[in-house]
């Protein structure tokens, strides 16, 4: 009986490949329109309370979910208006832990004037209280 219902959990309860894929995929979708409409909140939402965070302009690690709401906080506010796209997608998967690079395209208003800046991005998620969450972020500019 233990068998028949371990092969019925693995049948009925494992994500299928092209649902994780997909659900990755919101991931990063969510994760560029809460960053195009600068909503902080909706930002933080998508990271684990234990994430690492290594933004643009940071010199350390962030383990604070504090600190990293600061730090988009204070991007989105001399950043704005900006607009972000991602390129060159590459994402690879288990049933629990989902990679994500690609490279980034920000056009931000520095100083009054617009600026386009290219970046790389690199996003661990993991099932946490049953939903995709950010545990590791690394963003960095791209080199000329």
């Amino acid at each position: 009986m233990k068998k028949i219902y371990s092969v019925f959990c693995a049948l009925f309860f494992k994500r299928s490949t092209n649902n994780v894929f997909a659900e990755c995929d919101q991931l990063l979708a969510n994760w560029v329109a809460a960053v195009n409409r600068c909503d902080v909140d909706a930002v933080m939402q998508l990271f684990a309370a234990d994430a690492m965070f290594y933004g643009t302009s940071t010199k350390t690690l962030i383990t604070n979910p504090k600190d990293i709401r600061q730090y988009f906080e204070q991007a989105f506010a001399q950043l704005q208006p900006l607009a972000m796209a991602v390129t060159d997608k590459k994402i690879s998967f288990t049933n629990d832990v989902m990679l994500l690079a690609c490279a980034d395209q920000w056009s931000v208003t520095l100083d009054g004037q617009q600026q386009i800046m290219f970046g790389r991005l690199v996003m661990t998620a993991a099932i946490k209280q049953g939903a995709w969450k950010i545990v590791s972020f690394h963003r960095s500019v791209m080199p000329e």
